[in-house]
């Protein structure tokens, strides 16, 4: 599990230990931050670059400046969490748990209690909020992809419907606002017209060679800033497939 902090040209590493690996890409110093727990659960970068947001299997919630690597603020989170994600101005941090509920918890004061903003009625796998801040994308382990307007999430946009195994890659393409990308435990990648529920395209990266095989999953979907294009990491894959 990776995440990237474009502002200070650092990568972020869960070891599968308790410690997140930080380095730098211009001096290849390196730095180890203690997460709480026995793992690192989830992890993500403010859209700034500026913050970083982790939570442990021990449900402890931290935000680190992406700077100086200090810690901002930590608390405890009710349930386990399986998706992190910032609003765009770094206000919040918005953390998805394994009952298929969404919190927001405000940056600048951890102490505060989150406010409950979604439910699926399953477990959530994915979320990103629109660079306009005016959706949240949601997406369960169900093969469902919801769409709500933020902050008001009770109020259900539409639905990305078309998955047949769970959705657990969320991005959106910076080039069109409107276009969202998911990957999908069917081995499959889709772009979705995420504001009127419109598939537009099916990629199969992953065939099963026969039909008792399955399709290997995508496990991640990385959308570059500077051109159209998508890499994704297809599981049991040793390279990236880039579309």
């Amino acid at each position: 599990m990776t995440s990237c902090c474009p502002l200070f040209d650092c990568i972020a590493f869960a070891t599968g230990g308790p410690d997140l690996l930080i380095i730098n890409g211009r001096s290849d110093e390196t730095k180890r931050l203690n997460c709480g727990g026995e793992f690192v659960a989830c992890l993500t970068c403010s859209y700034s670059g500026k913050l970083l947001a982790t939570c442990s299997n021990s449900k402890v919630l931290k935000i680190w400046d992406a700077s100086s690597w200090i810690c901002l603020g930590t608390r405890e989170v009710p349930k386990s969490v399986t998706a992190l994600c910032f609003t765009q101005d770094d206000t919040y941090v918005l953390a998805a748990d394994k009952t298929g509920d969404v919190h927001s918890y405000l940056t600048a004061d951890m102490s505060k209690d989150g406010s409950f903003l979604l439910g699926h009625l399953s477990m959530l796998l994915a979320m990103v909020i629109t660079r306009d801040q005016k959706y949240l994308i949601t997406a369960d382990r169900d093969e469902k992809i919801r769409v709500s307007l933020f902050p008001n999430a009770y109020n259900i946009e539409t639905y990305c419907l078309g998955h047949t195994e769970f959705v657990n890659c969320l991005t959106l393409c910076y080039q069109y606002e409107d276009l969202l990308i998911s990957g999908s435990g069917d081995g499959t990648v889709r772009s979705w017209d995420f504001k009127h529920g419109i598939l537009l395209t099916t990629e199969h990266c992953s065939k099963p060679d026969s039909k008792d095989q399955k399709s290997n999953s995508i496990s991640c979907i990385a959308a570059s800033p500077v051109k159209p294009v998508i890499a994704v990491a297809i599981e049991s894959c040793a390279a990236t497939t880039t579309i």
